[in-house]
């Protein structure tokens, strides 16, 4: 739990430390997966952060390309996670395809956590 004073700090935030989001927005918050254009593969490129004088030589997986069947769905950009530079994409890339089994392989409470979504008015 964190201290009151630096909670009040921080903007939408309960006594918890948790983050509350605008209620405006619940309707994206909430979304079910019928709701979402369903992806049939995507691109995985590896990247890094090397474009730049000042780039921050992070290296990692980026999603290079959402798609269903032929057609281009909206993805993430492709600036660095740690200081927003410009990446550059290794031409170490693979395909991933749907899985018919779409269970994941991380259990809630051994390999992440939960918390009940909350939301401010302002």
């Amino acid at each position: 739990m964190l201290d009151g004073a630096l909670v009040d700090k921080l903007p939408d935030v309960n006594q918890h430390g948790e983050m509350a989001f605008p209620r405006k927005y619940r309707h994206l918050i909430e979304m079910s997966h019928d709701q979402v254009e369903k992806p049939t593969h995507v691109w995985l490129s590896y990247a890094v952060c090397a474009v730049e004088e000042d780039s921050c030589c992070w290296q990692g997986w980026i999603l290079d390309g959402v798609f269903r069947d032929d057609v281009v769905l909206p993805s993430d950009d492709m600036s660095c996670p740690k200081c927003q530079r410009p990446l550059f994409r290794t031409e170490v890339a693979y395909k991933m395809d749907l899985s018919a089994d779409q269970t994941s392989p991380l259990v809630e409470g051994r390999d992440y956590l939960t918390s009940e979504i909350e939301y401010t008015d302002t």
